[in-house]
């Protein structure tokens, strides 16, 4: 924690940091309704009053959590504490398997292991990069060095203080980078199939910086966000909007799939639904402490908070789900149940109750849930309508959720038995006023503009210099082999003869040419006469009869 002069330094004597958050501030209460505007100024100007009492107050408490997301600055981690973050660590973590699932089972078989990878790709950056400086940028508390936007200090957790207070930042390096892994996670989602590895490799790694600084902001005692009254339990805003952001912008710079939209290509269908299925269980079961871990520990009166986190989880989902199983059938004119969008219901009735999980009552976590659950099916048609693709959802699910959670928290944020626990605010509905929904709405703006930004930045220079999209012939025969060199068993040699006519080689023993292919180095033969390629309707089937004719039991992706 900062002493109380070079806090006061850094937040109270700069005017041009108080004029400038009070500007952005009103700005987006004005965006919330006309009707607000004469009560924009009074909020700007107790936001920059504040600033300085909310500061002194953090900067006189002795924080023995570096760090940090304390629910009271005053409570020492103790061995129950770690025991408990730990645990919802590893509970977090494992949602890593129910998003390769879903990313898997969303893209077509000849893409599946590229899914796999990419989701590992997350891991493996985030355990690099967050370790060396990523944890540093977020909660680092290096003195005269940390500000409000961005922590210095413990970088590649060269930790020197006493073996107390070591623990205590290993604890929490923990529990901080499995957040960090799921923020990775969301951005893999969206541009499978047509990514390069090795941009998107580069591109993952810069984000873990980008979302650390984010963390900081609203997680760390220091950030500006958090100073100033920002809340966010559990990561709608911190994780589910800055990974969503990225998504999209990333989604945006690639372009959709061949064939998604157009006719010059059969349309990707998703390999498994099962799988995706399989795999929002897994996330489920995850999210339980990913959301109840919010209190980091259970001793005193932790626990508590931490029972209403998992209750109110468990009802948003619930009813997030149904709500997505209802307006499916509707969407489907009543002719099918569509485990698809019912699954992105429940996952998004999560992204929306995880900012607030521990500041509302249950009939309030439902309410959240049922519109959690709507936004990603709506925004699911409305991004396809607008030919955005994107495979798994995490746009919908991911991005406009998280607004939504960010937005409800300002709505029914209430002070619980410690104020200090929800940073002293209250939501509008509760007699809070507009200040709560305010700040909010402020963190959403700054989250998407930075985060956009910066990933606007890294792909877009990639894609002007390495290249960031799998070539047409690559991406015809899956990402598997072109990225990973894993055989194609569901391309056919006339696949092969269309689209590589210099690699195209003999049949195998046993084989004929339209069984499967066979890489032995032989000379090339000329791809296929014009009359016999492939022409594509809209809904991905051909119109060429003579290439529709080929052995039943040989299967093209």
């Amino acid at each position: 924690m900062l002493p109380k002069e070079t806090s006061d330094d850094i937040f109270n004597d700069n005017s041009t940091l108080s004029s400038t958050v009070a500007a952005l501030l009103t700005s987006s209460v004005a965006l919330i309704d006309s009707t607000t505007a004469s009560s924009i100024s009074t909020i700007a100007v107790t936001m920059a009053t504040n600033m300085s009492t909310t500061t002194t107050q953090a900067a006189m408490t002795e924080n023995p959590f570096p760090g940090g997301i304390l629910p009271n600055d005053d409570m020492e981690i103790d061995g129950t504490d770690a025991i408990w973050v730990l645990l919802t660590a590893y509970f977090v973590f494992t949602m890593q398997s129910g998003f390769a699932l879903v990313e898997a089972g969303s893209v077509t078989l000849k893409s599946q292991a590229n899914a796999y990878y990419k989701v590992l790709v997350g891991i493996l950056t985030a355990g690099t990069i967050y370790w060396l400086i990523g944890y540093a940028f977020g909660f680092g508390q290096k003195l005269n060095e940390t500000n409000g936007f961005v922590g210095v200090g413990s970088f590649a957790l060269d930790i020197t203080a006493d073996y107390n207070i070591t623990g205590s930042v290993f604890v929490n390096y923990v529990y901080q980078f499995a957040f960090a892994c799921v923020a990775a996670a969301i951005l893999s989602g969206s541009v499978a199939e047509r990514a390069k590895t090795t941009p998107y490799f580069i591109n993952a790694a810069l984000f873990i910086i980008t979302y650390s600084i984010v963390s900081h902001w609203l997680w760390a005692n220091e950030g500006w966000l958090h100073i100033i009254g920002g809340v966010d339990a559990s990561g709608s805003g911190v994780v589910h909007l800055c990974g969503g952001t990225a998504a999209a912008v990333s989604c945006l710079i690639l372009g959709p799939r061949r064939g998604r939209f157009d006719t010059t290509a059969e349309k990707p269908v998703m390999s498994s639904p099962s799988y995706i299925g399989l795999g929002t269980f897994l996330i489920w079961w995850g999210w339980l402490g990913f959301n109840s871990g919010a209190t980091l520990g259970m001793a005193d009166n932790k626990w508590k908070n931490a029972a209403r986190g998992a209750t109110t989880t468990l009802v948003a989902s619930a009813t997030s789900g149904c709500v997505a199983v209802i307006l499916s059938v509707i969407f489907n004119k009543g002719k099918k149940y569509d485990l698809v969008d019912m699954t992105k219901g429940i996952l998004g009735g999560l992204v929306a109750i995880s900012a607030s999980c521990t500041h509302v009552r249950a009939w309030e976590a439902s309410i959240i849930g049922i519109i959690g659950g709507a936004v990603p099916i709506v925004f699911i048609r409305v991004l396809e309508a607008a030919e955005i693709d994107d495979p798994t959802g995490g746009i919908s699910v991911h991005f406009f959720t998280g607004i939504w959670g960010m937005i409800a928290l300002g709505l029914f944020l209430d002070q619980d038995v410690d104020p200090a626990f929800s940073n002293y605010q209250v939501g509008l509905f509760n007699g809070g006023g507009w200040y709560s929904i305010g700040v909010q709405c402020l963190a959403i703006i700054c989250i998407i503009a930075w985060t956009g930004a910066c990933t606007m930045l890294v792909y877009g220079l990639l894609k002007m210099s390495i290249g960031i999209r799998l070539s047409e012939a690559d991406e015809h025969l899956g990402a598997d082999y072109s990225e990973h060199d894993l055989k194609p068993l569901y391309v056919t040699h006339r696949d092969m003869r269309l689209h590589f006519p210099e690699r195209w080689n003999a049949p195998h023993v046993g084989g004929d040419e339209e069984g499967r292919i066979g890489f032995e180095d032989t000379p090339p033969k000329s791809p296929l006469p014009e009359d016999e390629k492939p022409r594509y309707t809209k809904n991905g089937g051909h119109q060429n009869k003579a290439y529709d004719r080929r052995d039943s039991a040989t299967e093209r992706v």
